[in-house]
């Protein structure tokens, strides 16, 4: 009799934890509204299958999104055999650059990763049941990207990313917010306390990131970037100010004049326009013209004082949060990170520390991680970029242990 209630009692209690549980997962289900951005994790529409293996489906596409470890020396090999066959049968795209912009760098990842960190593989396919203990369909992939991140660190980032010729011959456009917004949920379900992508991507891919996201979420450049190209500005317009009231007569008589005197009328005439307002240093001007590049997506050329105004109006609103220091180590430089709350500015701000205070953060200062050419830091809120994007419902598979 007392084993009977006692079954009955345990059965009674699962059904309320049971009911519990799905109130919560419906709950979660609805999109945050809050003004913070709290994450929702859609837990029911990402199916775990093992413990580094996550599936979700495409609410719109008969498409799978995939995110996987690099945790086996022959997965690896095979990424990177994919990889070089994409990069070397790459196509134009948007007339703008080739698939191989984004499998170029996804393969230095791959090449270049550090056993200290953690790397994993996010992909769309249409491939229906993909799963863990079967060879990926590599014929169905349609966009691939590399996250790397580091277990309980609060940045994550994603590189890489391409659609596949493919996915650029056969597949849907614009799903790249959509690869970046699983891989961010998918990271937070792994670990909560993440909070940061940071990456240094091209101008295309960042303009996309700051037109899906809201206002806020996108803090484009490094604070010292920033008091760089303010301080120069500064400095120009002092300048301008001093020769405000230098006519053309004294302009030819000056030092400046004299170089020109022997050119033509137009010429000195153009001179003495450029004297009065001068142009940035090229250095500075370099920079003010890529930073806009990743604000401003239209064709039309702008003036310096155009791209200068809209750079400081983002700026204004969305100032960066990122400041990168340099680092004396025993053998080398390196560069520690601070990121400062954007809501909280003058707060101390997080920092990731040298490589030799734990090498958690060591791919931040590994090659394929770092600007080059008209790239520069790009930090995104995690939790917004996670509910940028929802998810369809995910056909159950089996799970592996």
């Amino acid at each position: 009799m007392h084993l009977y209630l006692f079954l009955y009692s345990l059965l009674l209690l699962t059904a309320f934890l049971s009911s519990t549980t799905n109130l919560l997962a419906s709950a979660a289900a609805e999109p945050s509204s809050s003004a913070s951005g709290a994450f929702d994790l859609h837990a029911q529409h990402i199916q775990k299958i093992n413990s580094g293996f996550y599936v979700a489906q495409m609410p719109d596409h008969d498409l799978r999104l995939v995110m996987a470890p690099v945790n086996h020396p022959y997965s690896s090999r095979s990424w990177i055999g994919y990889m070089e066959g994409q990069t070397r049968m790459a196509i134009l795209v948007n007339r703008k650059g080739t698939t191989a912009d984004g499998s170029c760098h996804f393969l230095r990842v791959l090449k270049e990763s550090s056993g200290s960190n953690s790397t994993w593989i996010a992909y769309i396919t249409s491939d229906p049941n993909p799963h863990p203990e079967q060879c990926v369909n590599f014929d169905a992939i349609k966009m691939f990207v590399t996250v790397t991140s580091n277990t309980g660190v609060l940045i994550t980032s994603h590189m890489g990313i391409a659609a596949s010729v493919n996915g650029a011959e056969n597949g849907p456009r614009g799903l790249s917010v959509d690869l970046h917004s699983f891989a961010a949920k998918v990271m937070l379900m792994m670990n909560p306390n993440c909070k940061y992508m940071v990456n240094a991507p091209v101008a295309a891919m960042a303009q996309i990131l700051i037109k899906a996201l809201p206002e806020g979420s996108v803090f484009v450049g490094t604070r010292d970037l920033k008091d760089s190209v303010l301080n120069t500005i500064k400095q120009r317009d002092q300048i301008i100010k001093e020769r405000e009231h230098i006519s053309f007569a004294d302009f030819i008589a000056s030092k400046e004049g004299q170089q020109t005197k022997e050119q033509t009328k137009e010429s000195l005439e153009q001179a003495y326009a450029s004297f009065k307002e001068p142009g940035l240093p090229s250095n500075v001007s370099f920079l003010t013209n890529t930073i806009f590049s990743f604000l401003d997506p239209s064709k039309e050329l702008k003036s310096p004082s155009q791209i200068i105004e809209r750079l400081l109006k983002y700026w204004e609103k969305t100032p960066p949060v990122l400041s990168v220091v340099k680092v004396k180590c025993p053998w080398h430089y390196d560069k520690s990170f601070e990121i400062y709350d954007p809501e909280h500015p003058t707060a101390p701000p997080f920092t990731t520390g040298p490589v030799a205070d734990g090498d958690t953060y060591t791919w931040l200062n590994s090659g394929p991680f770092l600007p080059a050419g008209n790239t520069i830091y790009v930090v995104v809120d995690l939790r917004k970029l996670a509910n940028a994007k929802h998810l369809g419902k995910l056909k159950a598979q089996p799970t592996s242990n």
